[in-house]
């Protein structure tokens, strides 16, 4: 049986084109692009291929990209979504979609609030999440909000909404206790 990467069509052909210098030319040529073509295949497997990437080849491909808001400290998860989604990234820099979009990739919860949607001043924002946040996590953040925000925009504040849910139980006990009056008949 003949490998895909070793086949050419002079080894199919009648022996009477195997000798033929026209037939063997072109059989090399085929095989020549064959191989060419077989090679940048295995090549694009790698960037088909990244939700199985360990994480050194992972880091390798976002500096290759030069994914924005990549840190190679992040989950290998967040990883793996900030290099699937870096060239459309670059499409789109600068934008609110751009900042909406790390935020869910990032934090997996989040909004820009504009500045005409809580009347601040022009070219202001903030960004309203529940993600928990850690000190680590807000020190990325910061970096990462330079990079994606438009260079005229300000961010003003990272405010964090949190859901507080109480039971509440109200208890009753009535307790009926006799009174008695003594009276002293001397006085």
């Amino acid at each position: 049986m003949i490998k895909l990467h070793d086949g050419e069509p002079l080894s199919v052909l009648p022996v009477y084109f195997k000798e033929d210098p026209d037939a063997i030319a072109f059989s090399y040529a085929i095989k020549q692009g064959m191989t060419k073509l077989l090679t940048f295949s295995a090549m694009s497997e790698l960037y088909a291929n990244i939700d199985n990437l360990p994480n050194e080849i992972l880091d390798l491909i976002a500096i290759e990209l030069k994914s924005q808001y990549y840190n190679d400290a992040m989950d290998i998860i967040i990883k793996r979504k900030i290099i699937k989604s870096s060239l459309a990234w670059y499409a789109k820099g600068g934008t609110i979609s751009a900042v909406n979009e790390m935020i869910q990739t990032v934090f997996g919860d989040g909004q820009v609030i504009e500045w005409p949607d809580f009347n601040g001043e022009p070219g202001t924002f903030y960004i309203e999440t529940s993600a928990e946040i850690t000190p680590e996590a807000i020190k990325l953040f910061s970096e990462i909000i330079d990079k994606v925000k438009n260079k005229s925009s300000k961010f003003i504040s990272l405010q964090v909404q949190r859901d507080l849910t109480q039971d509440t139980r109200l208890a009753s006990h009535v307790r009926r206790v006799p009174h008695y009056k003594i009276y002293n008949s001397e006085l």
